[in-house]
């Protein structure tokens, strides 16, 4: 949108260039080569959408550290502790119940029909349109 909006062509990769080049020129190593070259319009707008990108990446970073990490820590750690119970249906209850035992045969009952059913697919020839009077 904002490249759209600056009348640009590739803001973004002008801009992640511009920042790549201060990077290198700070740790005193070769300059980038440009595998393009970016319009004026592009360039002069990268020099003031590059902090926007910088802060963009930071707050995206910052977002995962603080809430999708944790979150995504207390999902599988809630998904173990689940599966890991005594009262899980599967491993626990389902046990003493006869449960367990048809569930290996049904998930390799659906295996393979699954499995004959897409290669049945696979090796009837393809559907050809009907051809236009």
């Amino acid at each position: 949108m904002v490249t759209t909006a600056a009348r640009c062509t590739d803001l973004q990769n002008a801009t992640r260039f511009r920042i790549r080049s201060g990077v290198r020129r700070a740790l005193r190593l070769a300059p980038p080569v440009p595998d393009t070259e970016w319009s004026e319009r592009d360039r002069a707008v990268a020099r003031w959408y590059a902090p926007l990108l910088i802060a963009g990446y930071g707050f995206s970073l910052a977002s995962l550290v603080w809430a999708g990490l944790p979150t995504a820590l207390h999902f599988w750690s809630t998904i173990a502790g689940r599966l890991g119970g005594a009262d899980t249906l599967v491993l626990g209850a389902g046990r003493r119940g006869g449960l367990h035992r048809p569930v290996g045969p049904v998930q390799i009952g659906l295996l393979v029909h699954v499995t004959l059913r897409d290669r049945r697919t696979r090796s009837r020839p393809p559907r050809r349109p009907p051809k236009e009077p």
